[in-house]
């Protein structure tokens, strides 16, 4: 009796004990799985977890500014806050997120929303104090005491003041194929757009088939952050709403482009200098190449706006016996709009400019076909120059 009672307790134990090991066996094998299938390397072809880069910024950046136009701020808002969960640091974004929470009557969001874009480092202090958007929510105290803090930053940081300052700006130089340093080949002078830069805009040499060019891109000498675009991003004029910089610093982008052709004329025999010019960098070919007519051979301005108030009619009248213009625009382009470009075209042909007015099928972008009429035209001035032009610039 003994015996089996000792025997039975025995069993009890080793039941026991096998069950523990088996349990402590599945757990370790269920954390395995579970580690495998929470933490397992995707399979080399599989891309999915890389999806939510695909987001278009810009795309999402228009729908809510157009949305804030129509009045419909709450959709505003809403794609405001999807554009944060890409890029939670973005001062213009949140700025107008605040805009958004202000004009909805949300003070205390709109609060938050403005603090973090103080945080985050806005600057135009002067701008967001004299903003009328705040006008439904200035009474609030939390919104007040984030009023407040704008004040206190503006009172340290004094007034803002602009010095020139001389500095060198790197910038790119393809020289033609075959290149042969006794002869003299066209300079085409690639001035890329607003928040653009440099390197982007050299795969125009190629589209528009200018092999047997000199290619030179330089860069706008002010540095931009824009919300859509995480490469560099330069602007060629004075970031400001202050008419009496603009008018100090617009000769100096004039003579920066000057510069750039003195320093490739130093290593390089050049024939004709041409400037195509994109968007703001169409608003700069037209005053070098009206400013200076002399200097440059021809201007090509590709969705670029109507150059009425960067120019003088002592300029425009100088020029239209001199320079030649090719201007190309998309039908649809929707920063700047058609009708610009056809405003652009009336404003020189009233001076007697030579215009090739060229539009395409498309937005604001350098269309390929519009290229190649581009440097059918360079071409064609250039064949008029004939050898003895060569030196002329």
């Amino acid at each position: 009796m003994k015996k089996f009672i000792f025997f039975s307790h025995n069993r009890k134990l080793y039941l026991f004990f096998t069950c523990t090991v088996l349990i402590g066996y599945s757990f370790i094998y269920l954390l395995i799985t579970a580690a495998k299938t929470d933490f397992e390397p995707p399979h080399p072809s599989s891309t999915e977890e890389l999806d939510f880069l695909d987001v278009d910024l810009l795309t999402l950046n228009q729908d809510a500014k157009f949305a804030f136009e129509k009045k419909s701020y709450k959709e505003a808002a809403k794609k405001y806050i999807e554009i944060l969960h890409h890029k939670p640091s973005d001062i213009e974004t949140l700025y107008n997120l605040a805009s958004c929470y202000a004009l909805l009557k949300k003070p205390e969001l709109a609060a938050r929303a403005l603090n973090y874009a103080l945080d985050a480092g806005l600057n135009d202090i002067s701008g967001l104090l004299s903003d009328s958007v705040w006008v439904n929510v200035k009474d609030n105290p939390i919104f007040k005491s984030t009023f407040d803090k704008a004040k206190t930053y503006k009172e340290e940081r004094g007034e803002p003041f602009y010095a020139e300052c001389k500095v060198l700006i790197r910038g790119c130089l393809k020289r033609p194929d075959n290149y042969d340093s006794t002869k003299a080949y066209p300079l085409l002078i690639l001035l890329h757009g607003y928040g653009s830069y440099a390197e982007s805009y050299m795969s125009v040499r190629n589209r528009m088939s200018a092999t047997n060019f000199f290619v030179a891109a330089p860069q706008g000498p002010y540095p931009q952050k824009l919300l859509e675009i995480n490469s560099p991003s330069y602007s060629w004029f004075c970031p400001t709403k202050n008419k009496d910089l603009w008018n100090r610093a617009d000769p100096m982008a004039i003579d920066y482009i000057l510069n750039v052709i003195d320093e490739i004329k130093s290593h390089y025999k050049i024939s004709g200098v041409y400037l195509l010019g994109h968007s703001q960098g169409g608003g700069l070919a037209y005053m070098t190449g009206i400013n200076v007519p002399d200097k440059i051979s021809g201007i090509i301005c590709i969705g670029a706006g109507n150059p009425k108030d960067l120019l003088t009619p002592i300029a425009l009248d100088k020029a239209s016996k001199i320079l030649p213009v090719f201007i190309g625009h998309g039908w649809n382009d929707p920063r700047v709009s058609f009708d610009q470009a056809q405003q652009a075209k009336y404003l020189l042909k009233d001076y007697q400019f030579n215009v090739t007015f060229k539009p395409f099928k498309g937005e604001h972008w350098l269309d390929n076909g519009n290229l190649i009429e581009a440097k059918r035209w360079i071409d064609e001035i250039e064949a008029k120059r004939g050898v003895s032009s060569s030196n002329e610039n």
